[in-house]
């Protein structure tokens, strides 16, 4: 832990990691308001955030991003946020939330006059500029202990910080299932989501139901998506692709499916917590994600083991009304109780020495 800026009055929030404007707006929007909530200043860094008025324009500072000679224009502007960061060393930290990239390259100077750096990841994979970035950081914020794939002092897994008050539904809805279902699943479509699993799990169920799998978010690999629609042919499984979708129109979807599946088996899936603070139940074969959701349960009848997705929909299909709402209610509450934003800044507080500054 570092023992310089014990009192801290500012926080300087890098967000720059995501390409979808919207997507940036509201993560950055969802972290602001709950720093604030501490009773901390907070300044944004971010790329192309500076029209908004939904942020004080007065504590934006705008990188720019795109191209290769609008990101090399950034790096000055970087610098100036540096000199600022320097001016206001004494009672502030900085905050990277996926931007690891800023941190390798200012991080450096920093550090050496003590400025109190934190570095948000939630991806198992990495670049170049990571290992960087790594040396910098005082303290790392993950997701689980899988999902950061370098060494440090002082990793600390909070669970996906996702905003309550944007998801949480407060009486979810009774998931009936019927003999038509449809499974929702929400993310950038690449191999890493592992798609396959729902569609060729779910082959035998097919045959006397009617089953389709919604798919939200921009396609990254087309083969991989065309395998997908060739292997959901094959498991007469229909699968519809809805494309990119904005982040503020994320709670009118999730309303719309009792059903949601995630692939990724290391990190936990943001979009799979948002969709349980919603009251929709999730299958997945990450164990870690189904214990903490309050799922693993139900679905295991005390076995300690893996739960295939084919065994998870088995159950769900036979569950009465009954279970299926205590499922929906149970997984809500505990996604909002251990995937919040304001958790993540309750164990960042706890893993630091900074405090807020009452004055």
């Amino acid at each position: 832990m570092s023992r310089i800026n014990k009192c801290v009055k500012s926080i300087f929030f890098y967000c720059l990691e995501y390409g979808d404007e919207s997507e940036l707006l509201g993560v950055t929007q969802d972290w602001v308001s709950c720093f604030e909530q501490q009773g901390l200043n907070v300044f944004v860094v971010t790329t192309h955030l500076r029209t908004s008025s939904k942020l004080q324009d007065g504590r934006i500072f705008e990188l720019g991003g795109g191209s290769l000679v609008q990101r090399i224009r950034a790096l000055t502007r970087v610098f100036r946020t540096t000199l600022t960061i320097l001016r206001y060393r004494k009672n502030s930290a900085v905050f990277y939330h996926m931007s690891h990239k800023v941190l390798a390259v200012q991080g450096w100077i920093l550090k050496l006059c003590g400025v109190h750096q934190t570095l948000w990841y939630s991806h198992a994979r990495h670049d170049f500029m990571l290992p960087v970035a790594n040396k910098f950081a005082d303290l790392i914020l993950t997701t689980s202990s899988l999902a950061y794939p370098l060494r440090h002092s002082l990793i600390v897994p909070v669970g996906q910080a996702v905003n309550q008050a944007r998801f949480a539904n407060a009486k979810p809805f009774v998931p009936c299932i019927s003999s038509r279902i449809e499974i929702l699943s929400v993310g950038r479509v690449s191999k890493a989501k592992r798609l396959e699993g729902i569609i060729s799990e779910l082959d035998g169920y097919a045959k006397n139901r009617e089953i389709s799998v919604h798919v939200y978010g921009p396609i990254l690999d087309q083969k991989y998506a065309l395998e997908l629609s060739q292997l959901a042919i094959h498991s007469n499984i229909d699968i519809e692709w809805h494309g990119e979708v904005k982040y503020h129109d994320l709670p009118s979807i999730y309303k719309k499916y009792k059903l949601y599946f995630t692939g990724t088996d290391k990190a936990i899936d943001k979009a799979a917590i948002e969709a349980a603070m919603s009251g929709v139940i999730v299958m997945s074969e990450n164990i870690l994600l189904l214990q903490s959701l309050g799922l693993y349960t139900f679905y295991s009848s005390g076995e300690q083991r893996q739960i295939p997705i084919r065994e998870q929909f088995g159950y769900l299909i036979r569950a009465n009304d009954e279970t299926l709402t205590r499922m929906a209610i149970q997984t809500a509450r505990q996604a909002t109780e251990h995937f919040s934003i304001s958790n993540a800044i309750k164990l960042y507080f706890q893993n630091t020495n900074l405090l807020v500054c009452n004055h």
